[in-house]
């Protein structure tokens, strides 16, 4: 028996898209008629032919057609299928989805070899395929992109199956940030097909490396970059949770915590998270009187209830107490606060309630956060904060398509309807949204004071913003082994607005309020192995900066002014 195979291949135009016809039948199955086709689901006639591109197409029409069949408890599932017509004189393809004639591929057996410590029902619900149901390709995706999400498993790929191997290998390359099994490769994976009986065999092997990791974790802090060491352990009492404890810290911070996360929480959709936390901060501001102007610590609890509405969505409703003493020096209570000079040492407690709103698609983020503190939650802190934020990479559609333009656009606010909000609520970083600034200086600067013989002395310090608004646009280029360079801009401002503060108001300079900061410059990153988290540098001109002289009480003229270019470094991706 033998069986010859040609592959003619020609030199020429590329083959552009006729026409992209659907069947009756295939519409009657979506459960939409014609004119209900959404953009996502056409191709439009004239553009370049593309094998993926008819690919995601076909998926997404076998999306709607088992969701449909889902909902009505329908007995068979149907795949669709491509008739594709070639036309080599005009270099044109005509496309026609239809049904396909054959019953789709039922899962006759699921098995997960090589599993000692962890439970088989841990993997198999996270999957979501089961056996004696027809095979959901995207279903086995998402649940395979899941299981990512834990951070249990390394890269998964597939060896010979009806999957999209685009979309399988993106979900699955979120698994090489984990530790707990060895690296699963492609012939870990065996889907087994039937033709006679329309059923299909899969088997996983995975090999176990163990319950326990320790890991280095990293990124932005509430003031400067930090790095730390985090101990986890899962499934210690065979409920499927995860123990961690960790240090963290930089120049001007450090965090000691330890944390209990619990997956299908009630057996709902949604994962409990419970922590612990006591943190130190000693910020040192940049100004013409340098700081720390206070120090702080804090100790108290979270607990974050997160929700997947969808595949993209997830809903998160938080609920924290905390207690602080800070300890503010005299130029902060003089200057800052509008009290009177010397040392302050207050108390504070703060217990709040928040819901956010996520949505990822890979390419593409949202973010809509809320809180409040105080008022009928109790503590001495009432504040009102909230954060919208958009993030999108897009790749590269001229140049090189492993290249990528990324832009990022965030508001954040945070004001007090009752009472004083303290100076440590506002916010005081730079550089985490322009690049380029020294912490303090996005914000305004107050006018403080100080006693010397014969006469006060004046200076400036930051007074911090409690509104921002930042865009940041990047372009991307990659260079393979965790290294990228990006050219950048970023445009910011700090706006300090009074009537949300209280009696603590500073003496702000008005000129200085508001002033919109933009830099441009080019960055540098390195992925650390095994650790996960980018160590970026860069140098940053500031193309939009303060720099002008404001008058002092005393009648003195003074300069103020950011620096012209900077060189800086972080941990973590900044967007």
């Amino acid at each position: 028996m033998r069986l010859a195979v040609a592959i003619p291949i020609e030199a020429g135009a590329f083959y552009r898209i006729d026409s992209v016809t659907t069947s009756a039948a295939l519409e009657k199955a979506a459960g939409i008629d014609r004119t209900g086709q959404t953009p996502q689901e056409k191709i439009a006639a004239a553009q370049t032919y593309s094998e993926q591109g008819v690919e995601n197409l076909r998926r997404a029409w076998e999306a709607r057609v088992r969701a449909r069949a889902k909902r009505e408890n329908a007995g068979t599932i149907r795949d669709v299928e491509t008739i594709r017509t070639m036309d080599s004189a005009a270099r044109t393809v005509r496309i026609r989805l239809d049904l396909s004639s054959d019953a789709a591929y039922t899962v006759r057996r699921l098995e997960f070899a090589g599993i000692h410590r962890f439970p088989d029902r841990y993997l198999r619900k996270r999957i979501g395929v089961q056996e004696a149901a027809p095979l959901d390709e995207r279903g086995l995706e998402a649940g395979l992109a899941r299981l990512a999400r834990t951070g249990y498993f390394k890269p998964i790929k597939k060896e010979a199956a009806p999957l999209d191997e685009r979309g399988l290998e993106a979900g699955l390359a979120r698994l090489a940030r984990t530790g707990y099994f060895k690296p699963i490769k492609k012939e870990d994976i065996h889907i087994e097909p039937n033709d006679v009986t329309r059923s299909v065999d899969i088997t996983i092997h995975v090999e176990e490396l163990g319950q326990q990791r320790v890991s280095m974790v990293g990124g932005h802090g509430q003031f400067g970059s930090t790095l730390g060491i985090a101990y986890s352990l899962f499934n210690l009492l065979n409920r499927e949770e995860l123990l961690t404890s960790k240090i963290e810290g930089g120049p001007e911070s450090l965090q000691l915590a330890m944390g209990l996360a619990k997956e299908g929480f009630l057996g709902s959709r949604g994962s409990l998270a419970l922590s612990v936390f006591d943190t130190f901060l000693r910020p040192r501001l940049t100004g013409s009187v340098k700081g720390p102007f206070f120090r702080q610590r804090s100790e108290g609890l979270t607990a974050d209830y997160n929700y997947a509405l969808t595949a993209q969505d997830a809903l998160t409703a938080s609920y924290g107490l905390s207690y602080s003493d800070t300890n503010y020096s005299p130029t902060a209570s003089a200057g800052l606060n509008g009290l009177s000079s010397g040392d302050i040492q207050a108390r504070s407690s703060s217990r709040f309630v928040g819901i956010a709103w996520t949505r990822n698609s890979g390419n593409e983020q949202r973010v809509l956060a809320d809180s409040v503190s105080g008022g009928w939650l109790g503590g001495s802190e009432n504040l009102v904060r909230s954060k919208a934020e958009y993030a999108r990479i897009v790749c590269d559609p001229i140049f090189k398509a492993q290249n990528a333009w990324a832009f990022r656009t965030t508001f954040s606010g945070v004001g007090s309807y009752s009472g004083d909000m303290p100076p440590s609520a506002r916010w005081y970083r730079g550089d985490e949204f322009v690049r380029g600034l020294r912490d303090g200086e996005l914000g305004p600067q107050a006018v403080v004071s100080s006693a010397s013989p014969g006469a006060a002395r004046y200076s400036t310090a930051p007074a911090g913003a409690n509104l921002i608004g930042a865009s940041n646009a990047e372009y991307r280029v990659r260079f393979g082994g965790g290294t990228e360079a990006a050219a950048f801009f970023d445009l910011g401002s700090g706006l300090l607005q009074g009537n949300w503060l209280g009696q603590w108001k500073p003496a702000t300079i008005d000129s200085t309020n508001g002033i919109v900061h933009g830099s441009t410059g080019i960055e540098l990153r390195w992925t650390l192995p095994q650790v996960g988290v980018p160590v970026r540098a860069y140098y940053a001109w500031n193309v939009l900066r303060l720099n002008r002289s404001v008058w002092m009480p005393d009648g003195s003229l003074l300069h103020l002014r950011n620096r012209l270019g900077a060189f800086g470094w972080g941990l973590g991706s900044l967007f």
